[in-house]
């Protein structure tokens, strides 16, 4: 009874390890295609001069902690707008549609 429960488990285990490949093939699909949008993107809104500009700023030590910060301030700003301005819009909107 032991051995065909551990059978069970190499199959669970081996077909939990080939859908796991599977999602990280698309996964690395996926970030090339994207990484290939970010570069027209960036072609669209950037001269050559400027994203080299971008290259060095973001290589410098402001730059380098900008990169570390900037997604502990999105997240902040979000729940900003979310807890203090959102609710402010809404009562302003209640307010009009009362009116």
């Amino acid at each position: 009874m032991m051995e065909k429960k551990q059978g069970m488990d190499s199959a669970k285990i081996a077909e939990s390890k080939k859908k796991m490949e599977k999602e990280l093939q698309m996964y690395k699909l996926l970030k090339s295609k994207l990484r290939d949008e970010m570069v027209l993107q960036y072609d669209k809104h950037f001269t050559q001069e400027e994203i080299n500009e971008l290259i060095i700023f973001y290589k410098s030590p402001v730059g380098q902690k900008y990169t570390t910060v900037r997604p502990e301030i999105t997240k902040e700003m979000i729940l900003l707008v979310i807890q203090k301005y959102l609710p402010e819009m809404d009562k302003k909107k209640d307010k009009k549609s009362h009116n």
